[in-house]
């Protein structure tokens, strides 16, 4: 299960949390600050990480040999 970051809007504070990717509508309103308890939690969106492994990428296929 992914880890999905949120912040505290009343602390500021920032925390991660585990749950399934179904369950976001229904667990985003069930979770609470772990260091002030508040409901008032914004989720804190962020970009993957892309690795490219195997052929068939243009970064690993057409690297000019030496560099």
């Amino acid at each position: 299960m992914p880890n999905h970051s949120f912040r505290c809007e009343i602390c500021g504070r920032e925390f991660e949390y585990e749950h399934a990717i179904i369950d976001t509508n229904s667990t985003a309103l069930t979770i609470k600050c772990p260091f002030c308890f508040s409901n008032s939690i914004s989720r804190i969106y962020t970009i993957p990480t892309i690795i490219y492994k195997g052929n068939g990428f243009y970064s690993t296929d057409n690297k000019k040999e030496g560099k």
